[in-house]
């Protein structure tokens, strides 16, 4: 197997075992910018330890390595965050667990949807993204651009419900 896969790999279990164990011991704070600091800081320490010990400098080895990394985290990443945030593998999930099925007001009682509503709005608020003013609700800068950009995703791929 070329080097420069076994680095990837190497890097990849890093990744996956500092991203557990970080997840495991973190309460907040878990989010985006932590898992590309993992991402980063994984792939680094490989690429280090190559070029210090082994004599394999990065520009021997980056061309793939880095590529092949980043391209297996972001699959990762998207399963991980369909995972954590899907209402729809949460619904699965309880169903499974349930192993008899549930009624509608059993599956409402499981997942209160204005509770998850409330935080999300409450969440937005305390990143800086939602501005409450006058009892109203307001989008700050960074929040308009981005629904800006997801409006015009979702007319250029004809979505009408997302989220």
């Amino acid at each position: 197997m070329p080097e420069q896969i076994v680095i990837g790999i190497i890097t990849l279990f890093i990744f996956f075992v500092a991203h557990l164990v970080v997840w495991r011991l973190k309460s907040k704070g878990k989010g985006v910018t932590l898992i590309t600091v993992i991402a980063a800081l994984s792939y680094s320490s490989v690429a280090a330890f190559y070029g210090v010990f082994l004599k394999y400098k990065p520009s021997e080895h980056a061309w793939v390595s880095l590529p092949f990394c980043m391209f297996v985290i972001i699959l990762y990443l998207h399963f991980y965050v369909g995972v954590e945030r899907s209402v729809s593998v949460r619904i699965l999930g309880e169903l499974v667990k349930s192993k008899g099925g549930l009624t509608m007001e059993r599956l409402r009682s499981i997942y209160p949807v204005e509770r998850m509503f409330d935080h999300r709005v409450e969440l937005l608020t305390e990143k800086k993204w939602l501005e409450l003013r006058d009892g109203r609700y307001y989008c700050r800068p960074k929040a308009k651009w981005l629904s800006v950009l997801a409006i015009g995703l979702k007319k250029a791929y004809r979505l009408e419900t997302t989220g």
